[in-house]
């Protein structure tokens, strides 16, 4: 968040690889201990990593992959047999979902026979039975054992790639923790299973697509998120594989990109992309490379509007939200705010805390804007309220400065000094100052504020203007 305020590119570690920690190998044989494990999660915690994919493209020591299909479904099934001692395992599918099909005969094309094939010897190759197919290795003890791990430390957990049975498993371990930190970032994790991770608290981006493709997938994802937790998408770009970014829609096509166009949030125009000699237009080109990334959100924004525009633009603060639940903050919640107010703030919300402390006390609040975190309340409002609800102004060292309540209670005291039309104020030496706020005579909010706040009628009023909570 730091980076981001500083209009900088915040860049998080992840590692996407087939054998994490050297487990390669399988259930049976494998090729890694609890004792490499723990020391290669150490090793990466050093380094600033933040999330990793137990599984990628092979079955290994802690689960089965979620299989690809086709002609490089075959050839990667090839490597699995070299890198793990066995051809994929095939089972009928059980309720609802399946793993990728395979292919149901034995395949002979140059790219399968000039590769790994050679190696084999004939009749090797297996022939499955009719699809749905599904992967019969799930989460073995190791990964079991990777995935508490992982929980335990606060890494996000990347399901993508996980077979049915090892994905199904590893979100019953989150589950039973309550553990938000569950990712899925590209579009390779078992569709019937995204609800569980939003209703977890976790995140998941589509893979760039065509606009229309990403447009179905994202209306899918919104239709099963859970209402409690921030929605927002990214998009899984996954340039450093065989994944093909999006292909040009063509310049007749309805609602083509027009030269020159805004950014999402307005605030940047941009025009055709010069590489040399070369000028780009996504209509014509595609996304050719990482910089008509904007342009193919613009195409998104002219076919779905501005929903997927603002989905977008809340995708960072979807999935920082997120990561702040796998590092222990306690997720959104209305707060039961006291309803006497003391010297240093309400409750868990203190004048001086940083954010981190405020969030670690009192949850993920339900709207952050400019300096401000505000919290709904299970308490009724006052009389002269809009609704009612707790909030708390950061100055600008980043601690609290003033925190306002909305809710019922804490009429005006006889010692109270007038501030200025409406407020009243108790000052403490050496704490916050009390303050109380009528509206026609009813009580509108009460606060404790930072004596800098409170010495000012006008100060007050534009802090508690900040927090949301004025009609």
């Amino acid at each position: 968040r730091r980076v981001v305020n500083e209009g900088k590119l915040a860049v998080v570690l992840g590692i996407e690889t087939s054998e994490i920690f050297g487990c390669g190998g399988s259930e049976l044989l494998p090729r890694c201990s609890r004792e490499q494990i723990v020391a290669g999660l150490d090793e990466i915690e050093r380094m600033g990593v933040a999330s990793f994919f137990p599984i990628h493209k092979f079955d290994n020591a802690l689960g089965g992959v979620r299989f690809d299909s086709g002609t490089f479904g075959t050839a990667i099934n090839l490597a699995n047999f070299k890198q793990s001692g066995h051809f994929w395992q095939v089972e009928s599918c059980q309720g609802d979902g399946e793993d990728n099909p395979q292919d149901t005969h034995v395949p002979h094309n140059d790219v399968i026979d000039a590769g790994l094939i050679a190696f084999l010897p004939k009749g090797l190759l297996p022939v499955y039975p009719p699809p749905p197919h599904c992967n019969a290795l799930g989460l073995t003890p190791l990964g079991e054992f990777t995935i508490q791990q992982m929980i335990d430390r606060g890494l996000m957990i990347e399901v993508d790639h996980m077979s049915l049975k090892t994905a199904s498993r590893a979100l019953e371990l989150a589950e039973a923790r309550g553990y938000s930190g569950v990712i899925s970032s590209h579009s390779w994790m078992e569709p019937r299973l995204r609800s569980r991770v939003y209703a977890l608290g976790g995140f998941i981006e589509p893979i760039t697509t065509s606009p229309e493709s990403f447009i179905e997938e994202w209306r899918q994802l919104r239709g099963v998120a859970d209402p409690r937790f921030r929605f927002g998408i990214g998009f899984g770009a996954d340039s450093n594989g065989f994944h093909a970014q999006p292909p040009a829609r063509g310049a007749g096509q309805a609602n083509a990109v027009s030269y020159p166009f805004k950014s999402l949030d307005g605030t940047i125009t941009f025009d055709r992309q010069v590489s040399g000699r070369r000028t780009y237009d996504v209509n014509v080109d595609g996304v050719a490379h990482y910089g008509l990334h904007p342009d193919w959100m613009e195409q998104l924004r002219l076919l779905a509007g501005q929903p997927i525009a603002d989905d977008l633009m809340s995708g960072a603060e979807a999935y920082l939200q997120t990561w702040e639940r796998a590092v222990g903050v306690p997720g959104p919640a209305c707060l039961a705010a006291p309803r006497r107010l003391s010297r240093s703030g309400f409750g868990p919300l203190r004048l001086g805390r940083t954010p981190q402390r405020v969030l670690s006390a009192a949850g993920q609040p339900s709207r952050r804007f400019g300096r401000t975190f505000r919290w709904c309340s299970l308490q009724r409002k006052a009389r002269g309220a809009r609704s009612a609800g707790v909030a708390v102004v950061f100055d600008q060292r980043g601690k609290v400065a003033f925190v306002a309540s909305t809710v019922r209670g804490n009429g005006k005291p006889k010692r109270a000094k007038k501030l200025g039309r409406g407020l009243f104020v108790v000052r403490r030496g050496g704490g916050g100052d009390r303050i109380w706020g009528y509206r026609k005579g009813k009580l509108r909010f009460t606060a404790v504020a930072s004596p800098r706040i409170a010495a000012k009628a006008g100060r007050t009023k534009a802090a508690f203007r900040a927090t949301g909570l004025a009609r």
